[in-house]
């Protein structure tokens, strides 16, 4: 069921309403040491130094942000970054929060002179922006791209696809979370349902997601292999002091299959990230496709 059909032909109106601004930091560490994977921290230290710089964006990004906040976050994995050594942090704002990027370089500026508790210390050595036809550097841009500019048109010849899973995933299926690897079916299905949400909560329409053509398309992938674990993780939560327990899934998944217009959706699907927790730098993903 190979097709060479455009992804812009299935980016209907509404997705056009849906407001994208990644930012990328360049961070040289000054021996940054996390409890354990780093995007908790990250986002607790982002809150202080928002909530300090700019309560306005503090307010937009956090305060009543329920189970869907206008922004995820991307932390390197690694808890352990001897002093010298280099990392990213990608930070995405969705619909409303884009007008508050300039804040969220302040707070990041700010929380780089005082470092973040309880890591420590590093240095912003650049602040890009990431956009569809390449990178900027970021100098006070308000104004994003749209999801429906992300999809690209491709028409892969290798049918293999390797998907990692680089920060943890967590998806249910069945009511239940996920422990091992999702089958491609899933993973669209999650991709458009968090699509949809985020459109409707932060775009002026919803619109309608081309489930019909993409959904019988993605039943035609297969799992080849796996090589995923579960990534058990706590923190203490801020508001009752108690220990919290949740992980997710991290390492790779092999496909094999017809991708078709699916594939431009899942690339473009990197900056929303899947599942929960996308605010705490989970669901993280990457792709590459394999002879």
């Amino acid at each position: 069921m190979e097709t060479n059909q455009d992804a812009s032909d299935l980016a209907l109106p509404g997705l056009a309403t849906l407001e994208l601004l990644p930012l990328r930091l360049r961070l040289r560490s000054q021996g940054l040491i996390f409890p354990q994977f780093p995007g908790p921290v990250w986002r607790s230290g982002l809150g202080k130094a928002l909530a300090a710089v700019d309560p306005a964006a503090f307010s937009t990004l956090f305060q009543g942000e329920g189970d869907l906040p206008p922004y995820a976050l991307l932390p390197d994995g690694r808890s352990r970054l001897p002093a010298g050594s280099t990392c990213e942090l990608r930070i995405t704002l969705f619909g409303r929060a884009v007008a508050h990027a300039p804040a969220v370089v302040q707070a990041m500026a700010l929380l780089s002179r005082s470092g973040i508790d309880p890591a420590g210390r590093f240095v912003i050595e650049a602040v890009e922006l990431l956009r569809p036809g390449g990178v900027l550097h970021y100098s006070g841009q308000t104004a994003g791209d749209t999801f429906a500019a992300w999809l690209a048109p491709t028409a892969p010849a290798m049918r293999v696809l390797a998907v990692d899973f680089i920060t943890p995933l967590r998806i249910k299926g069945d009511n239940r979370l996920r422990l091992n690897a999702p089958s491609f079916a899933e993973l669209m299905q999650r991709l458009l349902g968090r699509l949809e949400r985020l459109t409707r909560a932060y775009g002026q329409d919803g619109g309608a997601l081309p489930r019909a053509e993409l959904l019988p398309v993605a039943d035609a992938v297969h799992l080849l292999d796996a090589n995923t674990q579960w990534l058990r993780l706590s923190r203490r939560s801020a508001r009752s002091a108690e220990q919290m327990h949740f992980g997710g899934l991290v390492g790779r998944a092999w496909y094999h299959g017809p991708f078709g217009p699916c594939l431009p959706w899942l690339a473009a699907g990197r900056l929303l990230q899947l599942g929960g927790k996308t605010a705490f730098g989970f669901g993280g993903y990457d792709l590459t496709l394999c002879h």
